[in-house]
């Protein structure tokens, strides 16, 4: 007679056997590697994002939209996005202004960003029934992009 806990632990060491154990170390050492990586990353935009507002004043301060250093091009790029007073306000002025379809029990606040971001885009004024409600919010971020030559 076999002791439950003996045979539980040989059919657990069979299978085991079967699997490829270097998969599973390979898996483990690119989790731990991949972890490594996100807290680095996040440090870095943690570090870009205390950078960014002192060089977007400082290019605007100097007039300069753009400047290359390092082969990479920085520059400026102005972000469009809603600014509601209240929910309630901003869904009485989607309907009156007829923008109803992107309503369902609320809104989604991308979508109405997007909205907001192709007026702005099409020079649009903002419909009347956004006064007060809804308005253009706006953050200059920075960017950059390889600089081909």
């Amino acid at each position: 007679m076999v002791h439950n806990g003996i045979e539980t632990w040989t059919k657990r060491t069979r299978r085991l056997k079967l699997l490829n154990t270097e998969y599973l170390k390979k898996f483990v050492e690119l989790e731990k590697r991949k972890i490594e990586l996100e807290t680095e990353i996040n440090k870095v935009k943690g570090e870009i994002l205390l950078l960014e507002p002192h060089i977007i004043d400082n290019l605007a301060t100097e007039g300069i939209k753009n400047i290359t250093v390092d082969g990479r091009t920085i520059f400026t790029k102005e972000n469009f996005f809603a600014v509601v007073s209240s929910k309630e306000e901003a869904i009485e002025a989607l309907r009156k202004a007829g923008y109803g379809d992107m309503i369902n029990e609320g809104y989604n606040t991308n979508k109405l960003s997007a909205l907001i971001r192709e007026m702005k885009n099409e020079n649009q004024e903002l419909p009347e029934a956004f006064e007060n409600r809804i308005k253009i919010g706006s953050k200059f971020v920075l960017r950059s992009n390889k600089n081909e030559g």
